[in-house]
């Protein structure tokens, strides 16, 4: 096998819950390949010891994002014993305080389609019904690979924590394998 391994720096470290770490990996002598939803990279430590992470979404430009879960067994974040990625909301989405599954109107603003999401559906699904292509990994709004530019309307924001406050308040992006419609209508640039 042809292994061509690229050194990276941790160039940001987030505790996202008492056990879980979010680590942004970066190079400034490489560009870092382009990946789609499902790859996985492998991270070879300084001890040797080599662990297969999924990537997840980044913020930051020629980076990639891992989460880790520190066990209890395990031998302490300083020894790079992390090994298991969480990617499962902490919460339900759909049990917030003014939550709905109301029926509401989507438009495709560059397809030109008007669809209905009804109670049982995700926008996802009426928008891939449609014929309309969309990527998408969890479906439950934790890996930002569906994440969809809003040109008008008010999403019902249920990404479990995945976009920040700013984001959210803007309205101006969501998350349509889990997200609703506050507005009877919603506007995305699909």
């Amino acid at each position: 096998m042809n292994e061509h391994w690229i050194e990276v720096v941790v160039v940001c470290l987030r505790q996202e819950t008492e056990r879980v770490k979010t680590f942004t990996l970066s190079s400034k002598e490489w560009t870092l390949p382009t990946w789609s939803a499902g790859a996985h990279i492998q991270v070879r430590l300084p001890s040797g010891t080599v662990r297969q992470y999924s990537l997840m979404r980044s913020r930051t430009p020629n980076s990639y994002d891992i989460a880790v879960l520190h066990e209890a067994s395990g031998r302490g974040w300083a020894q790079a014993n992390l090994h298991w990625e969480v990617f499962a909301p902490s919460s339900q989405n759909d049990d917030r305080v003014g939550a709905t599954n109301n029926l509401f109107q989507v438009e495709l603003r560059r397809s030109g389609l008007f669809l209905e999401v009804l109670p049982s559906d995700s926008v996802l699904d009426v928008v891939r019904r449609a014929g309309i292509h969309v990527e998408s990994a969890c479906q439950k709004g934790y890996c930002g690979t569906c994440l969809t530019a809003v040109v008008e309307g008010v999403p019902d924001h249920r990404d479990d924590d995945l976009l920040s406050d700013d984001e959210r308040a803007s309205n101006r992006i969501m998350t349509i394998c889990c997200s609703r419609s506050c507005t009877p209508k919603l506007v995305l640039d699909l």
